[in-house]
């Protein structure tokens, strides 16, 4: 059996200037599926480097995966041109201590841990059978040693077989859940249903979102088992809708890694089978760590939002059985001398939208940063953060309808009531436990591999006719509960 990392990638691009990724196809000619390789963000010119597993430049005469696969006994790496060969580094399970613990990205995306098994000689293979469960990647060269030319989105070179008895199609196999999430999925599901029961006892209606923030999404990270989490506690309590805050991925390799990346959280979100909306965060606009292949804003909203319909990131979601109201939003500007915050186009858009909502419609509004400087430890200044406030203000006094601005961005749970609605803040759903680098008055809990801990998310309960905001947590840290009286 095979699970590969990006196995839910989706079939086609969003990404008009990026090549289409194929699909895991089952070859009804023999008994295997065959899972195709691709080398987004690595490809021609790059080479394994044998101290540390990772890429380096190279001449022409070599080309090499940036993603890491994870084969299991039985599977068959081969060449489809023979023209070519390969040879294979090796990794395991992680991740290091430090990518926990410590604020630190790693530069490839990726937590498996690197064998130290590279040998570059010439001992290539052109077909390879594993025998044993293993993360892999892949260094191919012509059979003459000669300079590659060939089209690698249009051209395939090397793919590999997965016994068909093992997996039909990508969702053949379920994820498993792990045991010790078990009575964490309990606990969750039955606060949920008695806080819902509670309500719908007083004769309100209210809605369930899955809420989840600063994902992170790396090779070997932990997403899958948030994603098998999701499911256990959606199928005892379901969820109306998922509400993402953003940083679906670090935002550190090439734009078609991030489109791959970004669409396996996604698609996976969606596989709940209710509306995913999500947030764009800072990371999501592919800007980190100097990264020049920064999306535009056209390129976000195709990447991210294209599955519900929106062509910019400030839209809004209706629930009008319950009169409510998502304006979510967009916080960060790449292109900004001051890049936290919100350009004029935002500003623009939540007075037009909070001018034209119903008066007795309640709103959350939604965005990846926070809206207050004192809120936020990675600058001095929120971008017009004095407009935002003063508008949600002025139509909280008239109307009295303001449920919250909910955000993610700071890794930290934090709630301000100063301003006469709640600001909240959402921890972060990636695996990370450090203090440092947060906001004052913020609460970072701890966090470990392998246990509820490590797991980090919200089943937001609104009852817009209270004005009340129940957020359930799943793992990492405690149940919040915020109305607001006006």
């Amino acid at each position: 059996m095979i699970k590969e990392f990006l196995r839910r990638i989706t079939k086609n691009s969003h990404d008009n200037h990026a090549p289409i990724t194929p699909s895991i196809t089952a070859d009804i000619t023999s008994a295997y599926t065959l899972i195709p390789i691709d080398f987004h963000g690595g490809g021609i010119g790059k080479r394994i480097n044998s101290e540390d597993g990772t890429l380096e430049a190279a001449d022409g005469t070599t080309m090499t995966t940036f993603k890491v696969y994870h084969i299991q006994e039985g599977d068959i790496v081969e060449v489809i041109n023979k023209n070519y060969e390969f040879k294979l580094a090796t990794y395991r399970e992680g991740p290091a201590d430090h990518l926990i613990y410590t604020y630190c990205y790693q530069s490839e995306e990726n937590w498996t841990i690197y064998n130290n098994d590279f040998i570059e000689d010439d001992n290539y293979l052109q077909t390879y059978t594993s025998k044993k469960d293993t993360y892999i990647r892949i260094q191919l060269r012509r059979c003459d040693k000669g300079t590659i030319n060939i089209n690698l989105d249009t051209e395939p070179v090397i793919h590999i077989k997965s016994p068909k008895t093992a997996r039909i199609t990508k969702a053949a196999v379920p994820y498993p859940c792990k045991t010790f999430f078990a009575d964490e999925i309990r606990k969750t599901a039955t606060a949920i249903l008695k806080e819902k029961e509670a309500i719908r006892a007083e004769g309100k209606d209210t809605i369930t979102l899955a809420l989840l923030a600063d994902t992170h999404y790396v090779m070997g990270g932990t997403f899958e088992d948030t994603l098998s989490n999701l499911k256990a506690v959606h199928s005892q309590a379901p969820f109306d809708a998922v509400l993402h805050l953003g940083d679906l991925t670090d935002g550190m390799s090439t734009k078609a890694v991030a489109r791959d990346f970004s669409q396996i959280v996604l698609d996976g979100l969606r596989e709940l089978g209710t509306p995913v909306y999500p947030v764009i965060g800072n990371h999501d606009t592919n800007y980190f760590k100097g990264n020049p292949d920064v999306l535009t804003e056209e390129e976000q909203a195709a990447m991210y939002l294209q599955d519900i319909g929106q062509a910019n990131p400030r839209y809004y979601v209706d629930f009008e059985d319950i009169g409510l109201r998502l304006i979510i939003f967009n916080s960060f500007d790449s292109k900004e001398k001051v890049r936290y915050g919100f350009n004029d186009r935002d500003v623009s858009f939540l007075e037009d939208t909070l001018s034209k909502t119903p008066k007795t419609t309640k709103v959350l509004v939604c965005a990846h940063v926070p809206l207050l400087p004192k809120m936020h430890y990675w600058s001095k200044e929120i971008r017009n953060h004095e407009k935002i406030l003063a508008l949600i203000q002025k139509h909280n006094e008239k109307h009295g309808t303001i449920l919250g601005y909910v955000h993610g961005h700071n890794h930290s749970d934090q709630i301000n009531t100063e301003y006469g609605f709640p600001i909240v803040s959402i921890g972060c759903n990636k695996l990370e436990y450090f203090t440092d680098y947060k906001p004052e008055g913020s609460v970072t809990y701890e966090r470990k591999m392998c246990d509820e801990t490590q797991d980090l998310w919200d089943a937001l309960i609104i009852t817009p006719s209270r004005n009340r905001l129940a957020f359930i947590r799943f793992g990492a840290g405690e149940d919040r509960v915020v109305e607001n009286p006006l």
